[in-house]
């Protein structure tokens, strides 16, 4: 058999997967999603939003909170969850690596679970905000949001308490002496009909369900963002010609198209990245065990425990790749020189048309008045020249003070 140094092939693939590539994943996982609720965060606050978008909104944030948990739980496992650092069978001190075993893959499912129905819940949202807007109207509110979310965590603890029994700590005393402590098999592995009907029912409400619900909502948006953008190019020039700024009802369409597409993004990824997985890992225990085909599959699930942690990383990269706004404001943390030109420049631009068009605003005034005393056959000089300071100082002060403003600009 292939093996390098102590280890064979299949565990030097998956010390490679596990400490190198899971380990950047999980870090980059980790900034992106605290950027995520930084920005997201900063936006519900400053920002005045429809409610339906304000629903979508605060479920992105629950989904990064609930992200950035599975990232962290995950980096454990990074450090001494395979190989020659996972501590043996036995440990010396009731440590860290041995709470590791006994309850890890509880919290990384935990927080897997409530990822997955957030991405439901989203997406059963939105497919009622576009397919059934009135209906919509009447459900979607802050109310069902807040309930909705925080149902979805509840009942991902509840969902997930019996991995919590699996295992359980045990001691024992060695030759020597010493006292070791390690893993024993738990309640619910001591019930193997029990073990099996939680499986079954863990794949069905965790995996299957939310697919079948997915794919179902993601069909609807996709064919609904199809026809809203067809029909939007078609009327974009002539609307243009006749509205030239941007409206609120402009700004609020942008706004639902942008989360719809960003929702779509997301569910696509799910569905590539974390249902295969998934299927994986439950039907893994149906194969036959043979040494060959357990490596294999030991590296297929490290393939697939990567291919989860990508899914749970990468939202950082889909909003700022959508969003206007958050390319922004991550510049603005960055500190990003360019955009701070960028906004100087604007704002400076900005400020120089503003009082252009006030001066010329005052000027067709002062026309206006010294026509109107012409028609009057006001003969008298110094009486128009008085009529016209008096008239194009107040035009000229609110000229000077509009310049000294700063022009917002508008992200959204």
């Amino acid at each position: 058999m292939l093996s390098v140094g102590k280890l064979n092939w299949s565990e030097a693939i998956e010390e490679f997967i596990y400490t190198k590539m899971i380990l950047a994943v999980s870090v980059f996982g980790i900034a992106g999603n605290v950027l995520n609720l930084i920005i997201l965060s900063q936006k519900s606050l400053t920002y005045q939003m429809e409610r339906m978008e304000k629903s979508a909104h605060f479920g992105l944030i629950s989904l990064a909170a609930s992200d950035l948990f599975f990232c962290l739980a995950t980096l454990p496992n990074v450090f001494y969850g395979t190989g020659r650092n996972s501590g043996g069978f036995a440990h010396d001190s009731f440590d860290f690596r041995l709470v590791y075993k006994l309850y890890g893959t509880g919290v990384i499912n935990t927080f897997m679970l409530s990822s997955t129905w957030l991405t439901v819940t989203m997406a059963v949202s939105r497919y009622i905000a576009i397919c059934h807007p009135l209906r919509a109207r009447q459900i979607i509110g802050k109310t069902f949001t807040v309930v909705s979310l925080m149902a979805v965590f509840l009942i991902s603890v509840l969902f997930n308490v019996p991995r919590f029994l699996r295992h359980e700590p045990q001691q024992a005393v060695d030759g020597a002496g010493r006292r070791k402590y390690f893993a024993h098999a738990g309640p619910l592995k001591r019930h193997p009909t029990a073990n099996l009907a939680y499986s079954w029912t863990y794949f069905i409400l965790g995996i299957i369900v939310p697919l079948c619900v997915l794919v179902f909502c993601n069909a609807h948006l996709i064919r609904t963002l199809r026809t809203t953008m067809l029909s939007r190019h078609e009327s974009a020039l002539s609307f243009r010609q006749a509205v030239p700024r941007r409206t609120a009802r402009v700004r609020s369409e942008q706004a639902t198209h942008r989360i719809t597409l960003t929702l779509i993004v997301i569910i696509v990824l799910f569905v590539a990245l974390f249902v295969p997985s998934e299927l994986l890992i439950f039907f893994v225990h149906l194969a036959v065990q043979t040494t060959y085909k357990t490596e294999v599959f030991n590296v297929a699930v490290a393939v697939g425990n990567l291919l989860q942690a990508i899914n749970f990383s990468v939202n950082f990269v889909l909003y700022s790749a959508v969003n206007t706004h958050f390319q922004y404001m991550v510049c603005r943390i960055v500190g990003c020189q360019r955009c701070r030109s960028t906004s100087r420049r604007e704002a400076i631009l900005g400020r120089n048309l503003t009082a252009a068009a006030a001066m010329t605003a005052a000027r067709t005034d002062g026309e206006m008045v010294r026509h109107n005393l012409r028609r009057g056959r006001c003969a008298d000089s110094d009486h128009v020249t008085t009529a016209l300071r008096h008239h194009l100082t107040p035009s000229l002060k609110h000229s000077q003070l509009t310049a000294s403003r700063t022009i917002a600009v508008s992200y959204v």
